[in-house]
């Protein structure tokens, strides 16, 4: 998916940029961080996997992922696709750690 600045998916700009460069260096992740982001792939995803690996493991845009499987089974709407995205994001923002700020509230992900 392509970067892009600012809030989407409900998340704040810095934690969706986090989630962003973590997915598309994903083979240099440890494993843990790994299989958190296949997890949710999948679970996500379902028969789309494959095709919601690349939306979430690439830069390539959206439009352009559809369009290369539009010939396949794996075909899938550019919206659908975005909304899947989604869906992944927000369990990777789940899965970051809880800080608490340094007056003790817990600092909000969202």
């Amino acid at each position: 998916m392509k970067y892009h600045t600012g809030s989407r998916f409900g998340l704040r700009h810095e934690i969706q940029s986090l989630i962003y460069f973590v997915c598309i260096n994903v083979d240099r992740m440890p494993p843990d961080v790994q299989h958190r982001i296949v997890d949710a792939v999948q679970s996500v995803g379902g028969l789309n996997a494959p095709v919601l690996w690349l939306a979430v493991t690439t830069q390539d845009s959206l439009p352009a992922i559809t369009q290369r499987v539009a010939w396949t089974l794996d075909q899938i709407d550019t919206s659908d696709l975005a909304k899947m995205v989604k869906k992944v994001y927000e369990i990777l923002a789940g899965d970051l750690p809880q800080e608490k700020s340094p007056t003790g509230d817990p600092s909000p992900w969202r």
